[in-house]
């Protein structure tokens, strides 16, 4: 019986010092210390400056002849729909960003950005993004829809083998499909859509990507404000 209690007592200190062993392995294994996020994130341009929009005030029109803007929410296309900086390589292979993501929602900062280079120009006196106050009066609404908004490089900057040290050079391309709504009867004034490329980024460069995306939305915006003077006409005519 001594002897039997002798193993047994063999046995559980074995078991308990394979057990320490074993919690010192993990906790050896675990860092608790915090680590800094690789991930980086990106907006788009903030608001003019005030001595930006000082000087666009200057140029303005009497309130009369300005037009007063509602901007509808944006719809996205499908993959569009992610945090994560996209690009398209080639036509069909698209790669998704983990380390590169935009740090709010990209239909709010599309919007925001086509809103503000709107209201910089002396023809439009004020844009509300929704939502907006029920019964606000609106001179005409604008929809957009986001088809495009990623960089774009040749199939061959994905090539893990590639000897050269320079970078690719790819572009940002933006396409908005845009429509011009009569705010009373919902009939669509103009159509139209925008397809512009910023030239000249280095594939894998994301700052220089954003900030060519920021350009090709004023583009964008370009675009809509050159058909306010039509529908200036269209809405003084139903009043």
């Amino acid at each position: 019986m001594d002897r039997m209690s002798d193993m047994q007592w063999h046995r559980a200190v074995r078991g308990t010092l394979i057990a320490i062993l074993g919690l010192s392995v993990l906790v050896g294994c675990v860092n608790l210390e915090p680590r800094q996020s690789n991930i980086n994130y990106y907006v788009l341009s903030d608001a003019m400056t005030p001595v930006e929009a000082k000087a666009d005030r200057s140029a303005q029109l009497p309130d009369s002849l300005q037009l007063v803007v509602g901007l509808r929410k944006i719809r996205l296309a499908a993959y569009l729909k992610t945090p994560s900086i996209t690009t398209r390589y080639g036509r069909h292979e698209m790669h998704f960003s983990e380390f590169h993501r935009w740090g709010e929602d990209l239909g709010d900062a599309v919007s925001r950005s086509i809103a503000q280079s709107l209201a910089r120009r002396p023809e439009i006196r004020r844009v509300d993004r929704v939502p907006w106050p029920d019964r606000t009066p609106h001179d005409v609404l604008v929809q957009l829809r986001v088809l495009r908004f990623e960089g774009e490089a040749p199939p061959a900057a994905r090539r893990e083998d590639r000897d050269d040290e320079a970078p690719t050079q790819g572009s940002a391309r933006v396409a908005i499909a845009w429509e011009l709504v009569d705010p009373e009867t919902e009939d669509v004034w103009v159509s139209g859509q925008t397809d512009h490329r910023e030239d000249g980024w280095p594939v894998g460069e994301y700052p220089a990507l954003v900030e060519r995306l920021d350009a090709a939305l004023t583009v964008v915006a370009a675009d809509i404000a050159a058909q306010m003077e039509a529908v200036k006409g269209l809405s003084a005519s139903q009043q």
